[in-house]
């Protein structure tokens, strides 16, 4: 499946442990980590329109043709340009961190 092609409910379909604890309204406070496009940090994704609004951002910077993997263990989304902006995020942290 391509980032584009993935919705809200095949989510939720997948991670079924997940999206049981409502934080308020339609807000679940378990909701499940996809990865901001800057590589740095993860979105929460806690409903509908955090999803879209993550899946808006993802499309914009990278276009929906990457191949995403969604697994119990965690989610895995294949393009060479996203795994280069994450190394170099992690490698700016540890560069920071040790000096």
């Amino acid at each position: 499946m391509t980032t584009k092609d993935l919705t809200y409910e095949i989510i939720r379909s997948v991670y079924t442990d997940n999206y049981r604890e409502i934080h308020f309204d339609d807000y679940y406070r378990d909701g499940i980590l996809l990865p901001k496009p800057n590589g740095f940090i993860c979105s929460h994704i806690a409903n509908e329109q955090t999803f879209k609004n993550w899946k808006s951002r993802w499309l914009s910077v990278y276009g929906g043709d990457d191949e995403i993997i969604l697994e119990v263990e965690g989610i895995c989304i294949d393009n060479e340009d996203y795994r280069v902006c994450r190394d170099r995020a992690y490698e700016g942290i540890f560069n920071s961190i040790n000096g």
